[in-house]
């Protein structure tokens, strides 16, 4: 993974590397690049909930816990659709 320009672009790229191993069916790699994610949101939300919107944070954070079970079940469609959800509200946590 090429070293992000600011702290939060590592998000978009972890999200963007994880819809594309889930598109490959590389459900290690997706699952490993899942846990830094939730690392990297974990470390995130501190700097940004009382700029945005709590509703917001909380999606996310559900996202990426059922992404986890989507992965771990190998449930392609599941896993696009979270992990596509928690690209929505990041971009929403961005306006």
């Amino acid at each position: 993974m090429k070293k992000p320009f600011n702290q939060f672009q590592e998000i978009d790229q972890l999200i963007i590397e994880i819809g594309s191993d889930i598109s490959s069916e590389k459900w290690s790699e997706a699952k490993s690049q899942t846990e830094s994610l939730e690392v990297e949101w974990k470390r995130i939300v501190p700097k940004i909930q009382f700029s945005s919107e709590r509703d917001n944070i909380t999606s996310i954070t559900r996202n990426i816990a059922r992404l986890k079970g989507a992965i771990d079940a190998k449930d392609k469609s599941g896993a696009l659709q979270e992990i596509s959800e928690a690209k929505s509200n990041w971009q929403d946590i961005g306006k």
